[in-house]
């Protein structure tokens, strides 16, 4: 334990210490060479405009609409790996994904993964849809989650 703050206390000081030597608040002057080539009265050079920017990867053409369910299948869990909440929520309806108890078809990681993206968006009526019938583990797990977005299943 006190090898262990004698270590600590010897990087702090020894950052502190590059910190202080490396004079990086310290104002920076001119070079002469640079102030004795420009006459007094002369201004610099203006700076060339930046160079046109392209358009970000991001606003690529989406890709078309999933219509087979393994498609939708398969973008659900693309988007749900990505963190893209509102498309599980289309993705999950479009597939029918209901809760056991409402006579709809999914696997209970299906239904985990819709009632938890229902959950960050804030809608509880449907992640209390998806989250019915949830096997008990799968349930207490959907619980924890939800309740710390404020969303009582």
């Amino acid at each position: 334990m006190v090898r262990t703050l004698a270590v600590l206390f010897a990087s702090l000081v020894l950052t502190t210490a590059i910190s202080c030597k490396s004079g990086g608040d310290k104002p920076r002057s001119e070079p002469e060479s640079e102030t004795a080539a420009q006459p007094a009265g002369s201004q610099p050079a203006p700076t060339p405009p930046p160079p046109a920017t392209t358009p970000p990867a991001d606003t690529a053409p989406a890709a078309p609409e999933p219509t087979t369910p393994e498609e939708i299948d398969a973008a659900r869990k693309n988007a749900m790996l990505a963190g893209k909440d509102a498309d599980v929520i289309k993705y999950c309806e479009m597939a029918g994904i209901k809760g056991l108890g409402e006579g709809g078809k999914g696997d209970g990681q299906s239904q985990l993964g819709c009632a938890l993206a229902a959950c960050r968006l804030d809608q509880a009526d449907k992640a209390k849809a998806w989250a019915k019938g949830l096997p008990k583990a799968l349930k207490d797990q959907a619980n924890k989650i939800c309740l710390a977005n404020k969303v009582v299943l």
